[in-house]
């Protein structure tokens, strides 16, 4: 016996009319695929209104390059549901830039580097800052962005001001730069 689908029954919902058989039979396996997308909805928003209550969950993130040039308010909103736990950063500066030319590598780091420095000076107070470099001169550009922006800092205490722990990991040896300043 085929069952009538929903969109055969639309006239149920204007009218007084009886269902038929087929027609009742399809309402109700409507009705119950809607009570079984309720009850998985239900569960889902008790799962984040878990992760939310769970402010450890949100104490550290890790980002790219990538995701800190588009995320920097979404990492300063992540981090902040922390509420009073040690906020850590973790930043991979030693992939995601895209070419082979050392002047675009300089020139994709300097921008990465603007935009940690930002969020170095105008984000959340951090515990912990774990930075991943593949080399030093790329990290070389973020000293120089940091030394901009302690000029121009918004606040007087700056995030780094407050760092208990610091990590630097380079993976290719230290090159010291020509230019001594």
């Amino acid at each position: 016996m085929p069952v009538a689908p929903p969109r055969d029954c639309a006239h149920l919902y204007s009218t007084n009319t009886i269902p038929n058989p087929q027609e009742a039979t399809a309402v109700q396996r409507e009705v119950d695929n809607l009570k079984r997308k309720i009850a998985e909805l239900r569960s889902q928003l008790q799962e984040r209104d878990a992760a939310l209550a769970a402010r450890w969950i949100w104490r550290s993130v890790g980002v790219g390059p990538d995701e800190l040039s588009h995320a920097f308010e979404e990492i300063g909103f992540w981090l902040n549901r922390s509420g009073d736990f040690p906020k850590g950063l973790e930043v991979l500066m030693n992939h995601g830039f895209e070419s082979d030319d050392d002047d675009d590598l300089d020139a994709e780091c300097k921008s990465a580097n603007m935009v940690l420095a930002q969020s170095l000076a105008d984000g959340p107070i951090l515990d912990h800052l774990h930075l991943q470099y593949h080399d030093s001169r790329c990290f070389g550009n973020l000293v120089e962005a940091l030394h901009s922006y302690s000029a121009i800092a918004k606040s007087k205490i700056r995030p780094w001001d407050c760092l208990r722990s610091l990590s630097l990991e380079f993976q290719d040896d230290w090159a010291e730069s020509e230019d001594p300043s």
